[in-house]
């Protein structure tokens, strides 16, 4: 697993870098969402089917062809 290097207190503009391809990366963050506890996630446990849900459909999209990734994107 990468990280996403950020530093939002600087006055320059940020540029986000990782140590890991981005789409896996992305994937890998919104997964540990479903376990942290924080203030902007009201239901952790409510938006977990729907992370699962989205992770199956997109990996099941960048599979399929091109005639039906559509709707599984969608």
């Amino acid at each position: 697993m990468g990280f996403i290097v950020h530093f939002p207190l600087k006055k320059n503009p940020t540029i986000l870098s990782t140590t890991n391809q981005l789409v896996p990366q992305i994937w890998q963050e919104l997964v540990m969402v479903r376990y942290l506890k924080q203030k902007g996630i009201s239901a952790p446990k409510a938006t977990a089917p729907w992370i699962d849900q989205a992770k199956t459909y997109f990996i099941d999209a960048t599979n399929a062809d091109w005639r039906s990734a559509g709707l599984l994107y969608y």
